[in-house]
């Protein structure tokens, strides 16, 4: 089925995602201290913190896979994709901190999977967090994963007859 070949997709570009991710920790905990400034701190909750790599790669990998489903060329997906982060990313809380906005903007930041991947990542880095702590954000992220997957295997499955 098609949904098998999007999942060997998906694995590559999660393996990169978690990559790319450890490389920036090890540059911020190497590099840093070698420019005068401190090193980044990351906790002690390593398997927390692998997880929710994990997670978050998953679903920002498989809102790529929904975007290169839906459109049919690259000049169409492209645009889409980059105006709709800038729009996920300013309403999720990585431009302004959600907790400053007004209520009913605290509500539409919860649309925005960047809002639960930015809490996750927040509450182990900065609050010492566990897996206890960021379980909910965690199962939130793998909803929407799971969503865009499935809208994506769903738009090529009927592309595809």
């Amino acid at each position: 089925s098609y949904f098998t070949i999007l999942l060997g997709k998906m694995a590559f570009y999660i393996v990169l995602c978690m990559l790319q991710f450890f490389i920036m920790l090890a540059a911020g905990a190497l590099l840093m201290p070698i420019l005068g400034l401190d090193s980044l701190q990351i906790g002690h909750a390593y398997g927390a913190l692998f997880l929710t790599v994990l997670v978050v790669a998953a679903t920002a990998t498989a809102y790529g896979v929904l975007i290169g489903s839906v459109f049919q060329t690259p000049n169409q997906a492209l645009p889409f994709g980059a105006i709709s982060i800038v729009i996920l990313s300013a309403i999720g809380g990585i431009w302004v901190p959600v907790e400053i906005l007004p209520a009913g903007l605290q509500q539409l930041a919860k649309l925005s999977p960047l809002h639960w991947a930015l809490d996750a990542i927040n509450e182990l880095f900065l609050r010492t967090g566990t897996i206890l702590t960021v379980w909910k954000q965690l199962i939130i992220l793998l909803f929407f994963a799971l969503i865009f997957f499935l809208i994506a295997g769903i738009t090529e499955s009927r592309r595809r007859r």
